[in-house]
């Protein structure tokens, strides 16, 4: 029925926020855009559409064929589209801060105390089992708090990241 309901809608037009529905090639030595991939549409030619894509690390150009790509919403803009693209970035940047920044702690800490890397995987494996168990310490002295802290987490890397998608080909 919706693949019915889109041959009614008019193609995109420039500023139209678009979405993949297949796998964009991008270039010679980097993989394809993937299916579901947002963009902003910044000029047609004739039958072909060129977009700038979000590939979640900067934006990137792509030509492509309307029936590659879904409207999401009309006449949305270039500008609006980079600024939540450069957000999103941010975004990401955080979390990825937010994730690296213990391991980046414990490395450095370990350097101070002991000199060296020596010996560096048996006590990261001690420590993560201690680490382990004043989680589950934690989750019982105060389980409320221990759930807080792990929405934010998740929370903050589904904003970073995007849902988990599943593969609806199979």
């Amino acid at each position: 029925m919706n693949s019915m309901l889109r041959w009614f809608s008019p193609p995109p037009a420039i500023g139209d926020r678009i979405v993949t529905t297949a796998p964009i090639p991008s270039g010679f030595l980097s993989p394809p855009h993937t299916e579901g991939t947002s963009g902003v549409v910044v000029d047609t030619d004739g039958r072909r559409l060129v977009v700038e894509l979000d590939t979640g690390w900067g934006l990137a150009s792509a030509t492509l064929r309307p029936h590659q790509c879904r409207v999401v919403a009309r006449d949305m803009g270039r500008p609006s589209f980079v600024r939540r693209s450069r957000a999103k970035l941010t975004l990401r940047l955080i979390a990825i801060l937010i994730v690296t920044a213990p391991i980046a702690r414990y490395l450095f800490w370990y350097l101070v105390m002991h000199g060296s890397f020596d010996g560096l995987a048996a006590a990261a494996a001690v420590d993560l089992l201690a680490s382990a168990g004043d989680t589950l310490l934690f989750a019982f002295t105060d389980p409320i708090g221990l759930l807080i802290s792990a929405a934010i987490g998740t929370i903050t890397w589904w904003i970073a990241f995007g849902l988990p998608r599943r593969n609806s080909r199979q």
